[in-house]
C-alpha cells in the first residue's frame, strides 16, 4: 500500500522531534537572540568603560542589521544548494568565534566591524536553515513542529539577559561576549550537530517529490504571484509592528498612562510574541494556514487603531498583547506558508529573500514614525498608518487561494525545466 503523506509525523518518530529540539537550541543561541536582543543589556557596562556614547553603541545594530539584509539571501541560496548541515554548522562556529573576537575590540571601528562579521559569518546559523530542516521532517503537523522550533527566541530573549548579567557581574563586557561565543560553542554545536539534519527522501512517509528537492524552484517563485502577496504582507507587517514595538513604551506614556503601564505594556508585549508562536502552529495544523494569519493580523490591526486612539490603562495592555501576538505569530506563519505554497527545493531562498525585505523594513519603520512624532507632536497618525498597513496584510492572506497539492509542484517544476531544456 502506498505511503500516505499524513503518516510523516508517526514515521519520522524521535529523529523529527529530535530536530525540532535542535533548531530550537539552533534558534536560542543565534544571532537574533545573542546580537539584537543582548545589546540592551551590555549598552551601560560598554559605555561605562569605553567612553562611547550610546548612539555610537547602538549603531552597530543598525550595521549589523544593514550587512544581514545582503548576506540572509546567501546563506538562504547556499542552504538550498549545499544542503543545512554544512552551512548551519559552518555558521555556528563562525558566528561563535565573531563573538569571541569582540573581545579585542578597543576601538569603535573594531567594534562596528566585529558586529558587521557577525552579520555575514553567522547568516547561516539564522531561522531559515532551522525551518527548512523542520518543514522537511513535518506535514500534517508542521504548523506545531514549526512553532515550538521558533519559541527557542522567546526562551532566550527572557532567559539570556540573566546569564549576559551574570557574567557581566564577573567579567568586563569584553569578557561577556567572550562567554556567549563559548555557549555558542559548547551548547549550540553539539546539539545542532547531533540532532538537526534534513529528512531523507522517501523515508518519512510521503512521496519523494513532497520533501527534499521537491517543490517549485525560486526561479518560477519568483514570477509567482502568490510569492509577491507573501513577501509583500510580511514587509509590511514588519514595518508596523516592529515600529510599534519600538516606540511602544513612549507611545503608551503619551496617553496619559503612568510609567508602570508602559513598562508593563512592552512586557505584555513580549508575554505575547512567545506564547503566540506555539499557539500559532497549534491552529496551523488544523485550520488554513492564511486565515489563521489573517485572523491573527486582524487583532494586532485593532491593536494598533486602539494605540492610535489613545487607549489609557488596560486597554493599552490588551493592546500590547494584540499587537505581540503578531510579532511571534509572524516567523511560524512565513516559513509555514512558503512550504506549502512552494515546497522545499528553494525553501530557504525565498524565506531568505522575504526575510531580507522584513530586516529592511524593521529597520526603515521606526525611524520613520519617529520623525513623524517629531513632525505632528502625536502617534496618532503613525499608528493609524500602521493599521493601515495591516489591513493590507490581512487582505493580502485572504487572497492567497488555496495550497497545490505536493504533485501539482513538482510537476510545474519538472514542466519547467523540459521547457528551458528545449529553448536552449
Amino acid at each position: 500500500m502506498p505511503n500516505r503523506p499524513d503518516r510523516i509525523d508517526a514515521e519520522g518518530g524521535v529523529r523529527a522531534w529530535g530536530v525540532v529540539a535542535g533548531s530550537a537550541v539552533g534558534i536560542a543561541l543565534g544571532p537574533g537572540a545573542l546580537v539584537f536582543y543582548s545589546l540592551g543589556i551590555f549598552l551601560a557596562p560598554i559605555a561605562q568603560a569605553t567612553g562611547w556614547t550610546v548612539p555610537q553603541i547602538t549603531l552597530a545594530v543598525t550595521i549589523f542589521t544593514a550587512v544581514l539584509i545582503a548576506s540572509i539571501s546567501i546563506a538562504g541560496v547556499l542552504i538550498d544548494r549545499y544542503g543545512v548541515r554544512p552551512v548551519v554548522l559552518v555558521s555556528i562556529v563562525l558566528f561563535a568565534l565573531s563573538l569571541m573576537c569582540l573581545r579585542t575590540a578597543n576601538t569603535l571601528m573594531a567594534f562596528y566591524s566585529c558586529f558587521a562579521a557577525l552579520a555575514v559569518l553567522g547568516a547561516g546559523a539564522n531561522s531559515i536553515g532551522y525551518m527548512r530542516a523542520v518543514c522537511g521532517w513535518f506535514l500534517r503537523r508542521r504548523g506545531l513542529a514549526v512553532g515550538i522550533a521558533a519559541s527557542g527566541m522567546g526562551v532566550s530573549v527572557m532567559l539570556m539577559p540573566l546569564i549576559t548579567q551574570w557574567m557581566l557581574s564577573r567579567w568586563n563586557w569584553q569578557g561577556a561576549y567572550f562567554g556567549l561565543g563559548l555557549i555558542v560553542l559548547g551548547v549550540s554545536l553539539p546539539i545542532v550537530a547531533l540532532l538537526v539534519r534534513e529528512a531523507p527522501v522517501g523515508a518519512v512517509g510521503v512521496p519523494t517529490h513532497a520533501i527534499g528537492d521537491g517543490g517549485i524552484s525560486a526561479r518560477v517563485a519568483l514570477r509567482s504571484r502568490r510569492y509577491w502577496m507573501v513577501f509583500a504582507a510580511f514587509v509590511l507587517l514588519s514595518a508596523a509592528i516592529n515600529s510599534t514595538a519600538v516606540h511602544l513604551v513612549s507611545l503608551i506614556g503619551e496617553s496619559n498612562s503612568p510609567r508602570s503601564i508602559a513598562v508593563l505594556g512592552a512586557s505584555f508585549f513580549g508575554a505575547a510574541m512567545a506564547l503566540s508562536r506555539p499557539v500559532t502552529g497549534f491552529l496551523l495544523d488544523r485550520f488554513f494556514a492564511p486565515s489563521v494569519a489573517a485572523v491573527i493580523f486582524s487583532g494586532s490591526t485593532v491593536g494598533l487603531l486602539m494605540l492610535a486612539l489613545g487607549a489609557e490603562q488596560q486597554l493599552a495592555l490588551v493592546a500590547s498583547l494584540l499587537v505581540g501576538a503578531s510579532a511571534g505569530a509572524d516567523g511560524d506563519l512565513l516559513s509555514y506558508l512558503i512550504s506549502r505554497y512552494f515546497g522545499q527545493r528553494s525553501f530557504a531562498t525565498l524565506n531568505g529573500y522575504v526575510f531580507a525585505g522584513y530586516l529592511l523594513a524593521a529597520s526603515i519603520g521606526p525611524y520613520a514614525i519617529g520623525v513623524e512624532r517629531a513632525h505632528t507632536g502625536s502617534y496618532a497618525i503613525p499608528m493609524l498608518a500602521c493599521a493601515a498597513l495591516n489591513v493590507i496584510c490581512v487582505l493580502l492572506m485572504l487572497g492567497l487561494g488555496p495550497f497545490p497539492d505536493a504533485a501539482s509542484m513538482h510537476r510545474v517544476g519538472a514542466d519547467t525545466a523540459s521547457a528551458r531544456a528545449s529553448d536552449a
